[in-house]
């Protein structure tokens, strides 16, 4: 069994696989009994390709919960681990607990692209000295049962795909018929339960120190984490965090239009940008006004792409949430300007897994939604340029939550989180179309030791660069020092 110290010691197949983990918690071989009975116990497996990468060495297992804790006779689920192992191995670095963004999408997934695939390989910043445990959140990824329902695809969330004439609210039925016949019970798949159960694998693993970094919904859970004060916790990174309690469909077009607006401020300021793009925001409005009297068909990905005004504004909110072309994107919209859509078509063809989309719709109306109708999406979103108001993924739930019929959270799972000293990395990205920036601030307020920093030129997720990766390990190695501004933008000279 490999380990040192802070480190996670618990390899499929090895003598000790039956014995204990850091810090006491049980590990048992797969196959194994628990021990005593208990739901908390790790199980090492071996590792199936979708947890492995070039250059990277997981460990793999699981632990068993009950599904709902209010009544734990009613059986138990499987959370899904990977441990990937830190290049080189020190004395007292703490592992770190990866959560990565998106209800219902896949931690796991999440580290194996940013360790292995993605071209800046940025998880590799906190690879170089320490272990990284991912989890696939209650389910979604690996973990079982899976809360997805096959065709019923992740991108129909995406801004601008649920107009009147494009919901289906025969799949949202569909979709929840098929995971209650299964046996899931879809009110115990929210951000509260998902916490526990990285308590649990915490305390299943034996560690008996650890840092958190959580990214997007995962830094949502990283909060919930907070609340529940587990014993061992060191420092933590909240990456593109929005303030629990709020209705994020209300704002949804404000944001967006507030992403492109600095978007737009730093092409006037770039010449580059400028020249290709003098007027960022007329040129958009004629964009999609075009769009909106002709659609396009483009080919791309191997088939064509219908390209209207409203899958336009998806592609270009996919673009500045992804913040990889924050300059180039001036080039991109000059090129739409003169009819040529073919980087827009790609993003709308590329290929997207379909997640647990049970886990977002349970998520979603649970905790954000609440008693928000649609008039209220459509009059908010009045208050923004007409371009962007098209563009809404609240106009899917406000339909769908009716629909998938969970009842809201308690009033008590959105009080403000006590006062904690603990040290806390705040990230975000000046671009960014899905959450503000300033939410970071909002949220700070919780903390009484915290640094905060919002890097110009990224978008959501700032932790899938590198560079902003590597500030977050920084932070986490020593977490008493200054955060500098160091990031130049993503597609800077």
């Amino acid at each position: 069994m490999r380990r040192h110290d802070g480190g996670v010691g618990v390899e499929a197949g090895s003598a000790a696989d039956a014995g204990v983990a850091p810090g006491g918690g049980t590990v048992v071989d797969a196959g194994g009994a628990m021990d005593g009975g208990a739901t908390s116990a790790f199980v090492a497996r071996a590792c199936d390709g979708r947890e492995k990468g070039p250059g990277l060495q997981p460990r793999c297992g699981s632990i068993r919960v009950p599904e709902r804790r209010d009544d734990p006779a009613a059986g138990t689920i499987e959370i899904k681990v990977a441990i990937y192992s830190a290049a080189v191995a020190r004395a007292g670095v703490l592992p770190v607990i990866y959560l990565a963004g998106g209800a219902g999408g896949s931690s796991i997934a999440n580290a194996v692209w940013e360790g292995a695939w993605n071209v800046e390989k940025p998880l590799s910043a906190f690879l170089e000295n320490r272990d990284v445990i991912a989890i696939d959140l209650r389910g979604s990824g690996g973990s079982t049962p899976s809360l997805s329902c096959g065709e019923m695809a992740m991108a129909a969330l995406s801004p601008g795909a649920a107009a009147d004439a494009e919901f289906d609210g025969m799949a949202v039925t569909a979709c929840r018929r098929q995971l209650q016949a299964a046996g899931a019970t879809l009110t115990a798949y929210g951000t509260a339960a998902a916490a526990h159960d990285v308590q649990e694998v915490i305390e299943a693993l034996g560690l008996s120190g650890f840092d958190v970094v959580g990214s997007s919904y995962g830094a949502r859970v990283a909060l919930e984490l907070v609340r529940r004060q587990p014993a061992g916790l060191h420092a933590m990174v909240f990456d593109s965090v929005a303030a629990p309690g709020g209705q994020p469909w209300l704002d949804e077009a404000a944001v967006f239009e507030a992403g492109f607006a600095r978007f737009a401020e730093r092409c006037t300021l770039t010449p580059a940008c400028q020249n290709a793009l003098p007027a960022p925001l007329e040129a958009l409005r004629t964009i999609v006004a075009r769009l909106e009297a002709e659609p396009v068909d483009v080919d791309s990905h191997g088939g064509p792409v219908r390209i209207d005004a409203r899958s336009f504004l998806r592609a270009l909110w996919a673009s500045l949430r992804d913040g990889d072309f924050t300059l180039t994107l001036g080039s991109r919209l000059a090129a739409a300007l003169r009819g040529d859509y073919g980087y827009f078509a790609a993003v709308l063809g590329a290929p997207r897994g379909t997640g647990s989309i049970g886990v977002t719709l349970s998520v979603a109306c649970a905790e954000q939604v609440g008693a928000t109708s649609p008039a209220e999406v459509e009059a908010r979103a009045a208050a923004v340029a007409p371009p962007f108001a098209r563009a809404l993924v609240g106009r899917y739930f406000t339909r769908a939550c009716p629909l998938w019929n969970v009842s809201p959270v308690p009033a008590a799972a959105s009080t403000p989180l006590p006062k904690t000293s603990l040290p806390v990395l705040f990230l975000a990205g000046s671009l960014d179309p899905v959450v503000a920036p300033t939410d970071s601030a909002v949220v700070a307020q919780s903390f009484v030791n915290t640094r905060q920093t919002v890097l110009p030129g990224y978008g959501h997720s700032v932790l899938r660069h590198r560079c902003a990766a590597a500030v977050a390990a920084r932070f986490l190695a020593t977490p008493t020092i200054p955060i500098p501004h160091v990031c130049p933008p993503p597609d800077a000279d």
